[in-house]
């Protein structure tokens, strides 16, 4: 039988992308309100579970990705940008690194011609 114990309601807008990940242990969200946030439904206090922000984009947040090891986690969005968090809090909400695919266009990479193009879909493989 399923009981229901917990849920949390942060984002503003529509939740795109969700990923489990640290062993099972973090839920990332993804959302049109173009935040990136990280919960803990196994936490045993209110404080611990309430979601933080683990950053932002300047358009919809459409993917998520988790790469185990080194425990990095990517995001990509409308806004054509490809970011690299460390959520274990050391990152403020900053990325640990970004790639803007709007200037890759600039020397005929994705997105010539005038596409807009956009990040819709991620995935990390097992290495």
């Amino acid at each position: 039988m399923t009981t229901f114990r917990q849920s949390a309601q942060t984002h503003t807008d529509w939740v795109n992308a969700m990923i489990l990940c640290n062993l099972n242990q973090t839920v990332v969200t993804a959302s049109s309100d173009r935040t990136i946030r990280a919960w803990n439904p196994h936490a045993s206090d209110e404080s611990a579970f309430a979601p933080t922000m683990v950053g932002r984009h300047r358009d919809y947040v459409k993917a998520l990705a988790w790469a185990r090891h080194p425990s990095l986690l990517f995001s990509g969005a409308l806004d054509r940008m490809l970011s690299v968090w460390d959520i274990s809090g050391q990152s403020n909400g900053t990325p640990i690194f970004s790639i803007d695919l709007g200037k890759i266009a600039d020397y005929d990479g994705v997105g010539s011609d005038g596409e807009r193009g956009s990040v819709y879909a991620l995935g990390v493989g097992e290495y």
